[in-house]
């Protein structure tokens, strides 16, 4: 029971829920800086076992946060003491597109392990862990991912694979890595782009070779009726133009004109050209991420909330801590997901995938 005072304004209420966020507040903190001492003190401290679900105004739960950070140790922790390994965020990124993004592979490999959804979904974009880990160009993770069969042929909401993001940022050895675990190689966007026509329009004949082996079709067009090979020629590229003529002259043959069976350009074929060219493929802008009001906070900690918002609460009808505000200057740092303006630092390019978010 409590006792309040007569001069006391805070209500036992406000009290309980004060101490909860401040809880709440130390654990997100103290995941995101990696104190492995100050966690297990915090857990132990929670009988009611509550704090490993509470989340700040963005959605981020500890192990999210963990993960975001690269923790393995504390990742493994919050595991060990339950932590729901699917719970995602506000943006519905969970701990595997997070660790995938920011290219960990420790904790990529200990969340397979425990056996994260491979292909799961974020809510606002759509992508799959492999779909970020091949926009942020970590390869060591998508070779993680392919390995354990991440589906190379998933589409975000604007259409892109995997392939066309490689494409689009030229990481060439991804995008080879890719083609060799069976992407689709002439996948169109929702303008009607293909993965040869952001190479194309780039100037990277690394991957437009490496496309046409893998049987991407020149004489694809896209909305707009402009091929890969007037994307090239209107940037400038006269060596992926020369290619891409060459291509269209000796079909007969499995291998383009002076490239080598490993995909690899020749010295001459390496003189990459040109700068942002005339057309580029049509994209369609991003949205950004909202933060959520504090009232639908408290909504959701509601006992009907497991109906609107079930990842909210992965345990039945329990009330997770959500904090409301910063209790400490230090939780300003904490909106841990993937923001488009911190991201996007990239130089522009005549592909404006790039716009897309992560």
């Amino acid at each position: 029971m409590f006792l309040q005072s007569p001069w006391s304004s805070q209500s036992p209420l406000d009290k309980v829920r004060a101490e909860s966020d401040q809880g709440a507040a130390e654990l997100l903190l103290a995941c995101k800086e990696g104190n492995l001492e100050r966690i297990a003190a915090i857990l132990q401290e929670d009988h009611d076992g509550l704090l490993i679900e509470a989340f700040n105004q963005m959605g981020d739960r500890p192990l999210v946060i963990a993960a975001w950070s690269g923790h393995a140790h504390v990742v493994q922790v919050l595991l060990d003491q339950s932590a729901e390994l699917e719970a995602t965020n506000n943006d519905g990124n969970n701990a595997l597109h997070c660790a995938a993004y920011q290219g960990y592979a420790d904790v990529t490999q200990l969340l397979l392990r425990k056996g994260a959804s491979i292909d799961m979904t974020d809510s606002l974009t759509g992508k799959t862990p492999l779909i970020k880990a091949v926009y942020a160009g970590r390869l060591a993770i998508v070779e993680q991912l392919l390995q354990c069969k991440a589906d190379t042929s998933a589409i975000d909401k604007q259409g892109y694979t995997a392939l066309a993001f490689a494409a689009a940022f030229v990481h060439t050895d991804i995008l080879k890595q890719l083609l060799a675990h069976g992407a689709k190689a002439n996948t169109q966007d929702v303008f009607g782009v293909a993965p040869l026509m952001h190479a194309a329009s780039l100037g990277s004949a690394d991957c437009v070779a490496a496309l046409m082996q893998a049987k991407a079709s020149a004489d694809m067009v896209d909305d707009e009726e402009h091929n890969a090979l007037e994307y090239a020629e209107a940037a400038g590229h006269d060596v992926v133009v020369s290619l891409l003529k060459k291509w269209h002259q000796h079909r007969h043959i499995e291998t383009p004109p002076d490239t080598p069976r490993n995909g690899s350009m020749t010295a001459r074929s390496m003189q990459l050209l040109g700068s942002a060219g005339i057309i580029t493929p049509r994209l369609p802008q991003s949205t950004p991420r909202q933060h959520l009001a504090l009232e639908s906070h408290r909504t959701r900690s509601n006992a009907g909330a497991a109906e609107e918002a079930p990842s909210r609460t992965p345990r039945g009808d329990r009330q997770y801590p959500i904090l409301n505000g910063s209790p400490e200057p230090a939780l300003s740092n904490l909106g841990l997901t993937i923001d488009l303006e911190a991201e996007l630092t990239r130089e522009p390019t005549a592909s404006r995938i790039r716009q897309s978010r992560p």
